[in-house]
């Protein structure tokens, strides 16, 4: 199903991919449903192996998840244009999974706290967005299966 990454020096352990997507500020979550592509920038959470992402209750990326629950989140973690040499040092990051609705209301608690905690949301300001705003958004799970991540950052 995946190919091997074609720039092997390039490629990262899995604990430099998990570091690198608690490292970045969002991402773009990509979905499929039939033959149409979408992609939809996103802020994320991870706590273990789970992803979690925040929305609205209904939308585009809504249908697509009920026509086909599985997702690809990309994140970058750094970044430098280097015009000298006509490239990009960056690191990357790539986590495959499903994806399900966080219904049990501990798991949603702990994704709204660890979405809070990586904006650096105060504890008591958190708690008072999760008691306005909770109920009406939407924990999105991605459980990663498969996770990639690639680096052409030089050691500093």
């Amino acid at each position: 199903m995946y190919t091997d990454m074609r720039r092997k020096k390039n490629e990262q352990d899995e604990a430099a991919a998990f570091q690198y997507l608690q490292a970045a500020p969002w991402g773009v979550l990509s979905l499929a449903a039939e033959e149409l592509p979408y992609g939809v920038p996103m802020s994320h959470a991870l706590e273990g192996r789970t992803l979690y992402l925040h929305c609205a209750l209904q939308g585009q990326k809504m249908d697509f998840i009920r026509k086909n629950p599985v997702g690809c989140y990309t994140a970058v973690s750094y970044a430098e244009t280097l015009p000298k040499k006509g490239s990009v040092a960056y690191e990357s990051v790539m986590a495959f999974g499903p994806l399900r609705v966080a219904e049990d209301e501990a798991e949603r608690l702990v994704a709204f706290r660890a979405i809070n905690r990586q904006h650096g949301v105060s504890d008591a300001d958190g708690e008072r967005f999760i008691q306005k705003w909770g109920k009406d958004a939407l924990i999105l799970a991605l459980d990663i299966e498969r996770i990639t991540a690639k680096s052409t950052r030089k050691g500093e």
